[in-house]
């Protein structure tokens, strides 16, 4: 299914108590998705450039980029959780409307995703030309951040270059090929990359346990399905109960943890911040079964490397 619109954001509010996990509350998670099936053909960036550093602003733990949508500036989410271009209709409500479609959140299923065309999009010494995009409500990351956003740049955007993120050093760096700058000695995981319907994803292992998980960067806690199997949760440390709500309202109850150990590639993590909810909806969202996502927590362990060609992703020590 691809081309599927999925949009994901966790808000986190931290209280000032030494404890990293204790936290006042998870504000909102907003979860699109479509009905039908909407294939988007993936853009050509242009470009005289092999190597591109990118500054990144950190607004709490989502990360934006300055962008130009037809020559409007302003502030991209760096959200690998979508699949492509996504723009808020508060500010694009007048673009011309391709189709549109039924989608729905975590608690509802009753907002609607617009397609449109887009002239061209640019950042930093990269454009794109005569792109669709898709225009929904992103008011409410707004009003949490308090800050103005255009929309959400996504995977497509990427799938061109080798992808490299430092969270901790706000940079972005993209590659035409493959870098050779990185020194062996700072890996600490490498493992096989695979995107299906614009969904990146990983292999992992909980307690013996085989698992699949998206990888996302614009959530700031990573996510488990509480539909698994009871070992899955052995040595996770409960934070909290607390409440999520939908675009619409909604609300729904689930766990704030500590995760225990998770085994990617051959290397263990450990301690990292996961809600623990019910992922049909999110499956559906993608066309797929998955057992949880990767967001701030697993991306803020180092400088990840995305090779999106060659089906790799790499950590490297980002000397924090």
């Amino acid at each position: 299914m691809k081309g599927t619109v999925f949009i994901l954001f966790i808000f986190l509010c931290q209280t000032t108590s030494a404890d990293p996990l204790d936290i006042a509350g998870v504000d909102s998670i907003e979860l699109f998705y479509p009905k039908t099936y909407l294939p988007l053909k993936d853009p050509q960036p242009q470009g005289d450039f092999e190597k591109m550093l990118i500054p990144l602003k950190r607004v709490g733990n989502i990360y934006l980029i300055e962008a130009k949508v037809d020559g409007v500036i302003g502030n991209f989410v760096l959200d690998l959780g979508a699949p492509y271009l996504v723009l808020n209709s508060t500010y694009f409500r007048d673009y011309k409307v391709l189709r549109e479609y039924r989608s729905g959140t975590l608690t509802s299923e009753n907002s609607f995703i617009r397609r449109t065309s887009v002239k061209r999009f640019e950042f930093e010494e990269v454009f794109f030309e005569n792109i669709e995009a898709d225009i929904t409500d992103l008011a409410r990351i707004e009003n949490k951040r308090g800050v103005k956003i255009l929309g959400l740049m996504g995977v497509n955007l990427f799938k061109s270059f080798v992808f490299e993120l430092d969270m901790r050093s706000n940079q972005l760096v993209l590659y035409k090929t493959v870098p050779v700058e990185h020194q062996e000695e700072d890996l600490i995981l490498e493992t096989d990359l695979s995107i299906q319907n614009d969904v990146l994803l990983i292999r992992s292992e909980i307690n013996g346990k085989k698992l699949k998980f998206s990888l996302d960067t614009g959530a700031e806690v990573n996510i488990v399905d509480s539909r698994l199997p009871g070992r899955i949760f052995d040595g996770m440390k409960i934070s909290r109960k607390t409440t999520v709500s939908g675009a619409s309202g909604q609300t729904a109850e689930v766990l704030l943890v500590s995760m225990g150990k998770m085994k990617i590639g051959e290397v263990e993590f450990d301690g990292m911040r996961t809600l623990v909810l019910n992922l049909n909806t999110m499956s559906r969202a993608y066309g797929l079964g998955i057992d949880g996502m990767l967001g701030y927590s697993f991306f803020s362990r180092g400088k990840v490397v995305l090779d999106f060609r060659n089906g790799k992703l790499k950590m490297y020590s980002n000397g924090n």
